[in-house]
Protein backbone atom coordinates (compact mmCIF):
# COMPACT_ATOMS: atom_id res chain seq x y z
CA UNK A 1 0.00 0.00 0.00
CA UNK A 2 2.86 2.48 0.54
CA UNK A 3 1.28 4.79 3.58
CA UNK A 4 4.43 5.25 5.07
CA UNK A 5 4.53 4.22 8.24
CA UNK A 6 7.47 2.30 8.12
CA UNK A 7 9.14 5.61 6.95
CA UNK A 8 8.49 7.10 10.84
CA UNK A 9 8.97 3.89 12.31
CA UNK A 10 12.70 3.98 10.79
CA UNK A 11 12.94 7.75 11.48
CA UNK A 12 11.88 6.66 15.30
CA UNK A 13 13.56 3.62 15.75
CA UNK A 14 17.01 5.80 14.63
CA UNK A 15 16.38 8.67 16.59
CA UNK A 16 15.64 6.27 20.07
CA UNK A 17 18.51 3.89 19.36
CA UNK A 18 20.70 6.56 18.03
CA UNK A 19 21.86 4.23 14.57
CA UNK A 20 22.01 5.40 11.76
CA UNK A 21 19.33 5.50 9.32
CA UNK A 22 20.25 3.13 6.64
CA UNK A 23 20.55 0.70 9.06
CA UNK A 24 17.16 0.66 10.49
CA UNK A 25 15.41 1.46 6.78
CA UNK A 26 14.07 -1.41 4.89
CA UNK A 27 12.65 -1.59 1.83
CA UNK A 28 8.41 -1.59 3.40
CA UNK A 29 6.13 -2.51 0.35
CA UNK A 30 8.60 -4.09 -1.65
CA UNK A 31 10.04 -0.92 -2.95
CA UNK A 32 13.17 -0.90 -5.17
CA UNK A 33 16.95 0.28 -4.44
CA UNK A 34 16.16 3.59 -5.89
CA UNK A 35 13.05 4.35 -3.69
CA UNK A 36 14.74 2.58 -0.79
CA UNK A 37 17.91 5.21 -1.31
CA UNK A 38 15.50 7.80 -1.21
CA UNK A 39 13.58 6.95 1.68
CA UNK A 40 16.99 7.01 3.62
CA UNK A 41 17.11 10.37 2.46
CA UNK A 42 14.16 11.42 4.17
CA UNK A 43 14.57 9.47 7.06
CA UNK A 44 18.03 11.25 7.14
CA UNK A 45 16.17 14.58 6.49
CA UNK A 46 13.71 14.19 8.87
CA UNK A 47 16.26 13.60 11.95
CA UNK A 48 18.85 16.39 10.96
CA UNK A 49 15.53 18.51 10.74
CA UNK A 50 13.60 17.95 13.62
CA UNK A 51 16.80 16.62 15.63
CA UNK A 52 14.07 15.02 18.73
CA UNK A 53 16.94 13.66 20.56
CA UNK A 54 16.62 10.34 22.08
CA UNK A 55 13.42 11.56 24.27
CA UNK A 56 10.62 8.82 23.02
CA UNK A 57 8.29 11.43 23.45
CA UNK A 58 9.98 14.39 21.99
CA UNK A 59 10.84 11.63 18.98
CA UNK A 60 7.43 10.41 18.52
CA UNK A 61 5.62 14.34 18.30
CA UNK A 62 8.77 15.32 16.22
CA UNK A 63 8.65 12.42 13.64
CA UNK A 64 6.30 10.24 14.55
CA UNK A 65 2.88 9.09 13.05
CA UNK A 66 -0.72 9.46 14.76
CA UNK A 67 -1.09 5.50 14.29
CA UNK A 68 2.21 4.99 16.53
CA UNK A 69 0.83 7.28 18.68
CA UNK A 70 -2.04 5.49 19.14
CA UNK A 71 -0.71 2.22 19.21
CA UNK A 72 1.42 3.12 22.08
CA UNK A 73 -1.17 4.61 24.23
CA UNK A 74 -3.07 1.33 23.23
CA UNK A 75 -0.06 -0.33 25.11
CA UNK A 76 -0.36 1.50 27.62
CA UNK A 77 -3.29 1.08 28.73
CA UNK A 78 -3.58 -2.60 28.19
CA UNK A 79 -0.49 -3.07 30.45
CA UNK A 80 -2.23 -0.47 33.41
CA UNK A 81 -5.35 -2.83 32.48
CA UNK A 82 -3.05 -5.76 32.45
CA UNK A 83 -4.03 -7.23 29.51
CA UNK A 84 -1.62 -9.31 27.36
CA UNK A 85 -0.47 -7.41 24.34
CA UNK A 86 0.56 -8.94 21.02
CA UNK A 87 2.45 -6.43 18.67
CA UNK A 88 2.77 -6.98 15.55
CA UNK A 89 6.06 -6.18 13.41
CA UNK A 90 8.43 -3.21 13.07
CA UNK A 91 5.58 -0.30 13.07
CA UNK A 92 4.26 -1.79 16.01
CA UNK A 93 7.81 -2.29 17.84
CA UNK A 94 8.38 1.47 16.87
CA UNK A 95 5.32 2.35 19.32
CA UNK A 96 6.70 -0.34 22.48
CA UNK A 97 9.64 1.59 22.62
CA UNK A 98 8.01 4.56 23.07
CA UNK A 99 5.31 2.88 25.64
CA UNK A 100 8.51 1.20 26.90
CA UNK A 101 9.23 4.48 28.07
CA UNK A 102 6.35 6.06 29.30
CA UNK A 103 5.92 2.64 31.17
CA UNK A 104 8.55 0.13 31.71
CA UNK A 105 6.19 -2.21 33.03
CA UNK A 106 4.56 -2.21 29.79
CA UNK A 107 7.00 -4.71 28.71
CA UNK A 108 5.18 -7.21 31.28
CA UNK A 109 2.63 -7.86 29.04
CA UNK A 110 3.44 -7.19 25.67
CA UNK A 111 4.87 -9.56 23.56
CA UNK A 112 6.72 -9.85 19.54
CA UNK A 113 4.05 -11.54 17.70
CA UNK A 114 6.62 -11.75 14.70
CA UNK A 115 9.94 -11.17 13.28
CA UNK A 116 9.38 -8.44 10.26
CA UNK A 117 11.77 -8.50 7.16
CA UNK A 118 12.61 -5.17 7.83
CA UNK A 119 16.23 -4.26 9.03
CA UNK A 120 15.50 -1.87 12.01
CA UNK A 121 12.94 -4.95 13.68
CA UNK A 122 15.88 -6.82 14.79
CA UNK A 123 17.43 -3.90 16.66
CA UNK A 124 14.46 -3.26 18.48
CA UNK A 125 13.23 -6.37 19.33
CA UNK A 126 16.64 -6.51 20.92
CA UNK A 127 16.59 -3.15 23.04
CA UNK A 128 12.77 -4.22 24.23
CA UNK A 129 14.59 -8.03 24.88
CA UNK A 130 11.83 -9.78 23.26
CA UNK A 131 12.05 -12.78 20.94
CA UNK A 132 8.90 -12.81 19.08
CA UNK A 133 6.36 -15.72 18.78
CA UNK A 134 6.44 -16.60 15.37
CA UNK A 135 9.23 -15.98 12.11
CA UNK A 136 7.30 -16.35 9.30
CA UNK A 137 9.97 -14.20 7.02
CA UNK A 138 6.68 -11.12 6.48
CA UNK A 139 7.27 -7.82 5.52
CA UNK A 140 4.18 -7.03 6.76
CA UNK A 141 2.34 -8.82 9.27
CA UNK A 142 -0.95 -6.48 9.07
CA UNK A 143 -2.03 -8.17 12.24
CA UNK A 144 -1.49 -11.50 11.35
CA UNK A 145 0.19 -12.74 14.41
CA UNK A 146 -2.36 -11.02 16.55
CA UNK A 147 -4.83 -13.44 14.96
CA UNK A 148 -2.30 -16.72 14.65
CA UNK A 149 -0.98 -16.33 18.51
CA UNK A 150 -4.14 -17.01 20.75
CA UNK A 151 -5.09 -19.75 18.27
CA UNK A 152 -1.53 -21.19 18.83
CA UNK A 153 -1.36 -20.88 22.05
CA UNK A 154 -5.25 -22.31 22.51
CA UNK A 155 -3.44 -25.58 19.76
CA UNK A 156 -0.53 -25.61 21.95
CA UNK A 157 -2.30 -25.83 25.17
CA UNK A 158 -4.51 -28.57 23.98
CA UNK A 159 -1.67 -30.53 22.99
CA UNK A 160 -0.12 -29.84 26.41
CA UNK A 161 -3.47 -31.38 28.22
CA UNK A 162 -3.11 -34.11 26.01
CA UNK A 163 0.35 -35.44 26.35
CA UNK A 164 -0.29 -35.12 29.97
CA UNK A 165 -3.04 -37.41 29.85
CA UNK A 166 -1.49 -39.67 27.83
CA UNK A 167 1.19 -39.73 29.95
CA UNK A 168 -1.12 -40.57 32.94
CA UNK A 169 -2.68 -43.11 31.45
CA UNK A 170 0.53 -44.72 30.48
CA UNK A 171 1.57 -44.59 33.89
CA UNK A 172 -1.80 -46.13 34.93
CA UNK A 173 -1.27 -48.52 32.34
CA UNK A 174 2.50 -49.55 33.36
CA UNK A 175 1.10 -49.82 37.15
CA UNK A 176 -1.76 -52.16 36.54
CA UNK A 177 0.44 -54.47 33.96
CA UNK A 178 3.11 -54.93 36.82
CA UNK A 179 2.58 -57.85 39.08
CA UNK A 180 2.08 -57.18 42.72
CA UNK A 181 3.28 -60.18 44.75
CA UNK A 182 0.72 -62.00 46.57
CA UNK A 183 1.10 -61.33 50.74
CA UNK A 184 1.68 -64.68 52.19
CA UNK A 185 -1.08 -66.01 54.92
CA UNK A 186 0.93 -64.72 57.84
CA UNK A 187 0.85 -61.34 56.27
CA UNK A 188 -2.62 -61.28 55.92
CA UNK A 189 -3.08 -62.90 59.54
CA UNK A 190 -0.91 -60.35 61.05
CA UNK A 191 -1.98 -57.46 59.62
CA UNK A 192 -6.20 -58.33 60.75
CA UNK A 193 -4.69 -58.75 64.25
Amino acid sequence: MGIGNTTAASAMTAAILEVPADEVTGSGTGIDSEVLAHKVDVVRHALATNQPGRDPLAVLRMIGGFEIAAIAGAYVGAAAHRMAIVGDGFIAAAAALVAAAICPPFLDYWFAGHRSSEPGHPLQLGFLRQQPLLDLEMRLGEGTSTVDIPYLCRRTMRWHRLSVLQTITESRQFQASQELPVPTENVVHAWRH
